[in-house]
């Protein structure tokens, strides 16, 4: 039984009574690129929890799982997996109903009575507690996942006993509690806490009256889970695979992209994918999820290569029910693995399971010339003197086309047409290099040919005449990260 608490962060209070689980105070990590420790709860021995961090006996803490005043009530799941209030039928399994006159599970360790889970990570029973011999039961964490455990009982008029809940890893270490002063004859406390699969796990029920009081005690092992668990780590991400299509002239590109289906993730609980670079060409990751009103989660997208490092990230606030965040970068190569990492923060309680659908784009800036972004490795430019050719371009990715071999050796004119909205600032820049690499004309300043309300129609223009060396080589470059569609038309005079 816990009678002094030291606490660092109070994060919700309050309780009600239901025999479902009802959302529990948290606090959550920034986004990888500004990590910073969260406090937590410690124990009376002064251990500090770590932030969903597990421990090195197998548990893990969660800062604000409980707090002084209790967790707090009315913010379940907002979606996903996970028990919700009202949902959850009584126990059917008991284990020593009061009076209780000879309770055998009153310690931690091997006399902790233990349960064992089903395939979906749950199990309940109803039992009692007597003030000075507390209940202790024990189970083992299937999965790295966010587990929910919670209690629930009833004081008859008059009584006066208050429950208090408390978790422990194997370690007998403090990982989180509840002990919320009872208002009502009814209360619910609630737990929410990182485990790590297969780790052993205990939970504490107290008393604080000697009149024995009947509880029903709850394990939800896999509140928040996915098909992609275990995914917890940038060492340990699910594979995602790219379905392919294949190019189609004139100008269907090839494609390559993965989605997740039924995806969910908590604030102690981050995930991370990974995927392979089918080109050396520019790609891009999203994540899409809803809230409900009033809920406050907020998700963060990072990318990391195969060495760790940052790719990019967004991090940008939520201001709508719905958000989609997005990251674009160029691969070193193909063939190079990328690790997509998301995580959720700033939620309501650690009971908040979001629905989220990560998409990966291995080809968003693609068109059939590529991979031609140097000028060692040009891609050969077709006949365009009648029609012209079509291709896309960013600014992570240039473009580089070799002349056909009857326009190198005489004067030659090649145009490059593109249209933008009227917003973009987007700007493409053309230049000629002859079999020596050296500059033999450019054009830095599009002409706008054509307008309408939305668009806006630009023309490059460079023109070359025959040297000592062959003019060889075409660049098309662009100003914005923007993928931009254009067309190039090249003539001999």
């Amino acid at each position: 039984m816990r009678s002094t608490r030291l606490l660092v962060s109070i994060f919700a209070a309050g309780a009600v009574a239901s025999l479902g689980p009802v959302a529990c105070g948290s606090s959550s990590p920034p986004p990888a690129h500004e990590q910073a420790e969260n406090d937590a709860a410690s124990d009376d021995s002064g251990e500090p929890g770590s932030d969903a961090s597990p421990t090195s006996d197998g548990g893990s803490s969660s800062s604000g799982g409980s707090s002084s005043s209790g967790s707090s009530s009315g913010s379940g799941s907002s979606s996903g997996s996970g028990s919700s209030s009202g949902t959850i039928a009584p126990p059917t399994a008991t284990y020593q109903l009061c009076p209780d006159l000879s309770p055998t599970n009153t310690s931690f360790g091997t006399s902790a009575y233990p349960l064992t889970l089903s395939s979906a990570g749950f199990a309940d029973l109803t039992a009692g507690v007597i003030s000075g011999s507390d209940e202790w039961f024990t189970w083992t964490a299937p999965k790295s996942d966010p587990a929910h455990v919670w209690i629930s009982y009833t004081v008859p008029a008059g009584g006066t006993a208050q429950l208090q809940l408390e978790d422990l890893n194997i370690g007998d270490h403090d990982i989180t509690y509840d002990d919320t002063s009872r208002a009502t004859a009814s209360q619910t406390l609630d737990t929410y806490f990182e485990t790590t699969a297969t780790g052993t796990f205990y939970s504490d029920i107290s008393s604080n009256d000697t009149t024995c009081q009947q509880f029903d005690y709850y394990v939800d092992a896999l509140f928040c889970t996915d098909q992609y668990e275990d995914n917890d780590t940038e060492q340990t991400p699910y594979a995602l695979t790219f379905a392919t299509t294949g190019y189609s002239a004139p100008t269907t590109w090839a494609t390559a992209a993965v989605s997740t289906v039924n995806a969910t993730i908590n604030d102690l609980d981050p995930d991370y994918y990974s995927v392979v670079a089918p080109l050396h060409d520019p790609m891009s990751a999203s994540v899409s999820y809803s809230e409900p009103a009033g809920e406050t989660a907020e998700l963060n997208l990072e990318v990391y290569n195969s060495g760790g490092n940052d790719q990019g990230y967004d991090d940008t606030s939520r201001t709508t029910p719905s958000q989609t965040l997005n990251v674009v970068w160029e691969p070193a190569a193909a063939g190079g693995t990328y690790v997509v990492y998301v995580s959720s923060g700033n939620s309501t309680s650690d009971g908040v399971c979001t629905a989220n659908t990560v998409t990966v784009n291995g080809l968003w800036c693609t068109d059939n010339y590529e991979d031609n972004d140097t000028l060692a490795t040009p891609s050969t430019l077709p006949d365009t003197s009648s029609t012209p050719a079509t291709a896309t371009v960013t600014s992570l990715d240039p473009d580089y086309y070799a002349l056909p071999a009857a326009s190198q050796t005489v004067n030659g004119t090649c145009t490059v047409t593109y249209t933008i909205p009227t917003t973009s600032t987007q700007q493409l820049n053309i230049e000629v290099y002859d079999s020596t690499g050296d500059d033999n004309g450019y054009d830095d300043s599009p002409t706008m040919t054509a307008s309408t309300s939305t668009t806006n129609t630009w023309t490059l223009t460079v023109n070359w005449t025959a040297t000592t060396y062959p003019t060889t080589e075409l660049n098309v470059t662009a100003s914005q990260q923007d993928c931009t569609t254009y067309t190039i038309s090249c003539t001999s005079n």
